[in-house]
């Protein structure tokens, strides 16, 4: 098996380090959607409906753009490692 130039391994592991930390924001991102979610609900507080759909949605839509940032640095690290 052949070795892996220097760059592409610094380069692997840059994306892996991204990917850790989109993934580290998507669980945050998920966390304070269940915190708005809890608050409405068990704990009885009022927050205005027009905010949890708008915060549920900006969320929703900032996780599947995260998603799709850690399913490409995927496909570049498997191109980076085949080469």
């Amino acid at each position: 098996m052949s070795k892996v130039p220097k760059v592409n391994q610094q380069n692997a592991s840059h994306l892996r380090s991204k990917n850790r930390r989109c993934l580290q924001v998507i669980f945050f991102i998920f966390f304070c959607t269940m915190f708005y979610y809890s608050a409405t609900n068990w704990l009885g507080l009022t927050i205005n409906r027009n905010f949890i759909e708008f915060f549920s949605g900006l969320f929703s839509s900032l996780t599947l753009v995260l998603a799709v940032y850690i399913v490409r640095n995927q496909f570049i690290m498997k191109r980076y490692l085949n080469q």
